[in-house]
């Protein structure tokens, strides 16, 4: 036990462990892990409210409207694909406006599928 201290808080056992008991040594690892579960809860909640902020850039919205619409990675590169093709300067408007998934599917092209699948999970049945 002793050795396990030692290692987990060297400087705490050099103070306290001066011909003291065990149990000095064992609040003060206690003390250690408590001080360390305080830190990284406030972390954990100061990240989290940065991360829920949104920067306002449109490569989070996309990001945010991926993890929304539930995308896999495949999708995701398809609309960006598509987005660098018809020169969108957001391509979360792809998110909006079916046309451009429209015209994409009715296309010939080996994507044309991918595409129109991607419309119908984007925006449903539209007629």
């Amino acid at each position: 036990m002793k050795a396990l201290l030692s290692v987990i808080a060297p400087q705490c056992l050099a103070i306290v462990y001066r011909g003291r008991s065990d149990w000095a040594l064992i609040a003060c690892a206690v003390a250690l892990v408590v001080l360390t579960v305080v830190v990284l809860y406030f972390w954990n909640t100061l990240r989290k409210t940065r991360v829920g902020v949104s920067g306002g850039s449109s490569k989070d919205l996309f990001s945010e409207l991926c993890e929304v619409h539930e995308l896999n990675r495949l999708e995701r590169s398809l609309i960006a694909q598509l987005a660098a093709t018809y020169e969108l300067p957001q391509p979360g408007t792809l998110f909006i406006d079916p046309w451009v998934l429209d015209q994409a599917g009715a296309a010939p092209g080996p994507e044309a599928h991918r595409y129109a699948a991607l419309r119908q999970k984007l925006f449903g049945s539209l007629e």
